[in-house]
Protein backbone atom coordinates (compact mmCIF):
# COMPACT_ATOMS: atom_id res chain seq x y z
CA UNK A 1 0.00 0.00 0.00
CA UNK A 2 1.34 3.22 -0.93
CA UNK A 3 2.33 5.52 1.92
CA UNK A 4 0.45 8.37 0.91
CA UNK A 5 -2.63 6.82 0.41
CA UNK A 6 -2.51 4.96 3.82
CA UNK A 7 -1.73 8.54 5.39
CA UNK A 8 -4.63 9.47 3.43
CA UNK A 9 -7.12 7.07 4.84
CA UNK A 10 -5.86 7.16 8.00
CA UNK A 11 -6.05 10.91 8.49
CA UNK A 12 -9.56 10.37 6.97
CA UNK A 13 -10.44 8.05 9.81
CA UNK A 14 -8.83 9.52 12.46
CA UNK A 15 -9.70 13.00 12.18
CA UNK A 16 -8.09 15.80 14.60
CA UNK A 17 -6.79 12.49 16.72
CA UNK A 18 -4.43 11.53 13.91
CA UNK A 19 -1.74 13.61 14.76
CA UNK A 20 -1.74 12.95 18.71
CA UNK A 21 -2.35 9.44 17.87
CA UNK A 22 1.38 9.34 15.44
CA UNK A 23 3.26 11.48 18.03
CA UNK A 24 2.81 9.00 20.63
CA UNK A 25 5.28 6.77 19.73
CA UNK A 26 7.89 9.61 20.01
CA UNK A 27 6.75 9.89 23.93
CA UNK A 28 8.07 8.94 27.18
CA UNK A 29 5.95 5.48 27.58
CA UNK A 30 3.76 6.19 31.05
CA UNK A 31 4.33 3.59 33.40
CA UNK A 32 1.81 1.67 34.91
CA UNK A 33 0.49 -0.92 37.45
CA UNK A 34 -3.20 -2.69 37.61
CA UNK A 35 -3.96 -4.35 41.13
CA UNK A 36 -5.16 -8.02 41.32
CA UNK A 37 -8.76 -7.71 42.37
CA UNK A 38 -8.00 -11.29 44.36
CA UNK A 39 -5.76 -9.92 46.52
CA UNK A 40 -6.68 -6.47 47.21
CA UNK A 41 -8.63 -3.07 46.41
CA UNK A 42 -7.48 -0.38 44.47
CA UNK A 43 -8.69 1.50 47.39
CA UNK A 44 -6.29 -0.46 49.63
CA UNK A 45 -3.46 -0.38 46.99
CA UNK A 46 -3.74 3.05 46.98
CA UNK A 47 -3.38 3.76 50.53
CA UNK A 48 -0.16 1.23 50.87
CA UNK A 49 1.56 1.71 48.35
CA UNK A 50 4.88 2.93 48.46
CA UNK A 51 5.76 4.63 45.26
CA UNK A 52 4.13 7.50 43.82
CA UNK A 53 0.99 6.45 42.07
CA UNK A 54 -2.66 8.32 40.48
CA UNK A 55 -5.65 6.20 39.24
CA UNK A 56 -5.53 5.43 35.28
CA UNK A 57 -8.03 7.24 33.46
CA UNK A 58 -8.74 3.55 31.71
CA UNK A 59 -9.42 1.71 34.48
CA UNK A 60 -10.44 2.17 37.87
CA UNK A 61 -8.02 -0.94 38.66
CA UNK A 62 -4.85 0.72 37.83
CA UNK A 63 -2.42 3.42 38.41
CA UNK A 64 -0.36 6.00 36.41
CA UNK A 65 3.10 5.93 38.28
CA UNK A 66 5.23 8.92 37.55
CA UNK A 67 8.82 7.31 38.86
CA UNK A 68 11.83 6.69 35.89
CA UNK A 69 13.43 4.53 38.29
CA UNK A 70 10.50 2.38 39.25
CA UNK A 71 11.29 -1.46 38.60
CA UNK A 72 7.68 -3.23 39.05
CA UNK A 73 9.06 -6.69 38.62
CA UNK A 74 10.97 -6.04 41.64
CA UNK A 75 8.69 -5.14 44.19
CA UNK A 76 6.99 -7.67 46.75
CA UNK A 77 4.06 -6.67 45.66
CA UNK A 78 4.47 -7.81 42.06
CA UNK A 79 5.85 -11.40 43.93
CA UNK A 80 2.44 -11.44 46.29
CA UNK A 81 0.52 -11.10 42.92
CA UNK A 82 -1.29 -7.82 44.86
CA UNK A 83 -0.48 -5.88 41.38
CA UNK A 84 1.17 -6.30 37.83
CA UNK A 85 2.79 -3.94 35.23
CA UNK A 86 0.66 -3.26 32.23
CA UNK A 87 0.90 0.26 30.34
CA UNK A 88 -1.87 2.27 31.17
CA UNK A 89 -3.90 2.60 27.98
CA UNK A 90 -3.83 -1.62 27.91
CA UNK A 91 -6.04 -1.73 30.89
CA UNK A 92 -8.97 0.02 29.10
CA UNK A 93 -10.01 -2.91 26.62
CA UNK A 94 -11.23 -5.16 30.22
CA UNK A 95 -13.33 -2.32 31.19
CA UNK A 96 -15.11 -2.18 27.57
CA UNK A 97 -16.34 -5.74 27.51
CA UNK A 98 -18.66 -4.69 29.84
CA UNK A 99 -18.34 -7.66 31.81
CA UNK A 100 -21.52 -8.34 34.30
CA UNK A 101 -21.10 -11.25 37.27
CA UNK A 102 -21.11 -14.77 36.55
CA UNK A 103 -19.22 -14.01 33.44
CA UNK A 104 -16.24 -15.53 32.50
CA UNK A 105 -13.40 -13.93 30.33
CA UNK A 106 -10.47 -15.86 28.92
CA UNK A 107 -7.23 -13.57 28.49
CA UNK A 108 -5.35 -14.61 26.03
CA UNK A 109 -2.89 -12.41 25.56
CA UNK A 110 0.20 -13.62 27.97
CA UNK A 111 3.35 -14.40 26.09
CA UNK A 112 6.77 -15.53 27.57
CA UNK A 113 7.37 -13.04 29.49
CA UNK A 114 4.29 -12.60 31.26
CA UNK A 115 2.17 -15.04 33.22
CA UNK A 116 0.29 -18.33 32.55
CA UNK A 117 1.40 -19.01 28.91
CA UNK A 118 -1.17 -21.56 26.80
CA UNK A 119 0.07 -22.66 23.49
CA UNK A 120 -1.56 -25.59 21.70
CA UNK A 121 -0.43 -27.48 18.54
CA UNK A 122 -1.45 -30.19 16.22
CA UNK A 123 -0.93 -33.82 17.73
CA UNK A 124 0.13 -35.66 14.75
CA UNK A 125 2.44 -32.62 13.51
CA UNK A 126 3.98 -29.69 15.95
CA UNK A 127 3.29 -31.65 19.23
CA UNK A 128 3.06 -34.78 18.71
CA UNK A 129 6.71 -35.57 20.09
CA UNK A 130 4.74 -34.05 23.57
CA UNK A 131 3.52 -38.07 23.86
CA UNK A 132 7.56 -38.48 25.63
CA UNK A 133 7.87 -35.83 27.58
CA UNK A 134 9.37 -36.37 31.44
CA UNK A 135 9.63 -34.24 33.94
CA UNK A 136 12.79 -32.38 34.18
CA UNK A 137 12.57 -32.10 30.61
CA UNK A 138 13.48 -28.14 29.64
CA UNK A 139 11.13 -26.51 26.77
CA UNK A 140 12.96 -23.54 24.90
CA UNK A 141 10.94 -20.85 23.54
CA UNK A 142 12.68 -17.94 21.48
CA UNK A 143 11.24 -15.03 20.68
CA UNK A 144 12.29 -11.78 18.90
CA UNK A 145 12.70 -10.41 22.71
CA UNK A 146 14.64 -12.92 24.33
CA UNK A 147 15.17 -16.45 24.84
CA UNK A 148 13.02 -18.20 27.52
CA UNK A 149 13.37 -21.80 29.33
CA UNK A 150 10.75 -23.56 31.58
CA UNK A 151 11.14 -27.02 32.91
CA UNK A 152 8.53 -29.77 32.81
CA UNK A 153 7.12 -30.33 36.10
CA UNK A 154 4.01 -32.90 34.96
CA UNK A 155 1.71 -34.41 32.22
CA UNK A 156 -2.17 -34.75 32.35
CA UNK A 157 -4.61 -36.17 30.14
CA UNK A 158 -7.76 -34.49 30.76
CA UNK A 159 -11.54 -34.12 28.89
CA UNK A 160 -11.28 -30.55 26.77
CA UNK A 161 -13.87 -29.01 28.68
CA UNK A 162 -11.84 -30.06 32.07
CA UNK A 163 -11.35 -26.34 33.67
CA UNK A 164 -9.08 -27.97 36.13
CA UNK A 165 -6.43 -28.27 33.25
CA UNK A 166 -5.39 -24.52 33.91
CA UNK A 167 -5.31 -21.35 35.97
CA UNK A 168 -5.25 -18.39 34.60
CA UNK A 169 -5.67 -16.33 37.67
CA UNK A 170 -1.88 -17.11 38.21
CA UNK A 171 0.22 -14.18 38.30
CA UNK A 172 3.44 -16.19 37.76
CA UNK A 173 4.79 -16.77 35.13
CA UNK A 174 4.00 -20.94 33.69
CA UNK A 175 3.91 -22.41 30.69
CA UNK A 176 1.16 -24.65 29.30
CA UNK A 177 1.66 -27.09 26.53
CA UNK A 178 -1.52 -28.84 24.72
CA UNK A 179 -2.39 -31.08 21.91
CA UNK A 180 -5.15 -33.85 21.20
CA UNK A 181 -5.42 -36.99 22.68
CA UNK A 182 -4.59 -40.19 22.06
CA UNK A 183 -1.72 -38.52 19.57
CA UNK A 184 -2.42 -40.99 16.74
CA UNK A 185 -6.06 -39.56 16.76
CA UNK A 186 -8.15 -38.28 13.33
CA UNK A 187 -10.76 -35.89 13.55
CA UNK A 188 -12.39 -34.60 16.78
CA UNK A 189 -10.90 -36.01 20.46
CA UNK A 190 -12.41 -35.01 23.89
CA UNK A 191 -9.42 -35.76 25.59
CA UNK A 192 -5.97 -33.49 25.38
CA UNK A 193 -2.70 -34.27 26.62
CA UNK A 194 -1.26 -31.55 28.89
CA UNK A 195 2.33 -30.33 29.83
CA UNK A 196 3.31 -28.16 32.44
CA UNK A 197 6.27 -26.15 33.03
CA UNK A 198 7.57 -24.00 35.42
CA UNK A 199 9.36 -21.07 34.40
CA UNK A 200 13.50 -21.08 34.70
CA UNK A 201 14.96 -18.19 32.79
CA UNK A 202 14.14 -15.61 30.25
CA UNK A 203 13.89 -11.78 29.90
CA UNK A 204 10.05 -10.19 31.43
CA UNK A 205 7.51 -8.29 28.98
CA UNK A 206 8.87 -4.86 30.99
CA UNK A 207 12.80 -4.18 30.10
CA UNK A 208 12.17 -2.20 32.83
CA UNK A 209 11.33 -4.20 35.51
Amino acid sequence: MPTEYFEQRERALLGPRYAQLYAAPQQTAERGVTVSALRTTPEQFAQRADFPLKPSPFCKAAFVVHQPDFKPGRHPYHHAGVFYSQEPSASSAAPLLGVQPGMRVLDLCAAPGGKTILLAGHNNTFFNDLQHTEAGATVTITTHYGVYTYEVTGTEILDYQDETAYDFTRTDENLILYTCYPFDALGFTPNRFFVYAKYLSGPVLDANS
